[in-house]
């Protein structure tokens, strides 16, 4: 319930809406699941939603990440060098690898339909978890591994290069 009164606390109308995606983002994203409730509380007071009209960019392929969005409404699409590469849902996370590993945006995000979106910084996260480095740690390795599984599968010889 104290995660719901700082959702609340933000102020925006299409909460109540948007409820059973903000219980499913708080029970089943590899991010949230890393914080105690009190700090996801605190996380949410540095966090905005935002909602963006059918055709808005969200993000650009290869631009520096400084926010993720957890997606509570709407789809969305992404591209890679210009091709259509899938779709976005409700409940899904995106630009977690730029914010946790540093690296540029994958692709380019366009909303498909109206999105509603929690946005989270950089900032947001790691003033929350400044007190737990370890969990910003965790954070940073199932990041790896989220995006280490999606990609092809390769290894590192022992001179560090790549084989498939």
């Amino acid at each position: 319930e104290l995660l719901w009164q700082s959702v609340k606390a933000l102020k925006w109308s299409g909460a109540d809406r948007c409820r059973e995606a903000i219980d499913n983002a708080f029970e089943r994203s590899y991010i949230f699941k890393t914080f105690m409730v009190e700090e996801l509380a605190e996380m949410l007071s540095y966090s905005r939603f935002i909602e963006c009209p059918a055709e808005t960019q969200i993000f650009l392929e290869e631009e520096e990440g400084e926010t993720m969005y957890f997606v509570l409404d709407g789809e969305g699409d992404m591209f890679e060098d210009a091709e259509w590469t899938g779709s976005i849902k409700t409940s899904e996370v995106i630009g977690d690898d730029s914010v946790l590993c540093g690296h540029p945006r994958s692709c380019t995000v366009i909303a498909g339909t109206k999105m509603v979106m929690l946005e989270v910084s950089e900032q947001a996260l790691r003033h929350t978890m400044r007190r737990r480095p370890e969990a910003w740690k965790e954070l940073v390795r199932r990041a790896r591994i989220k995006y280490d599984d999606e990609s092809e599968d390769e290894d590192e010889d022992e001179d560090g290069a790549k084989r498939k």
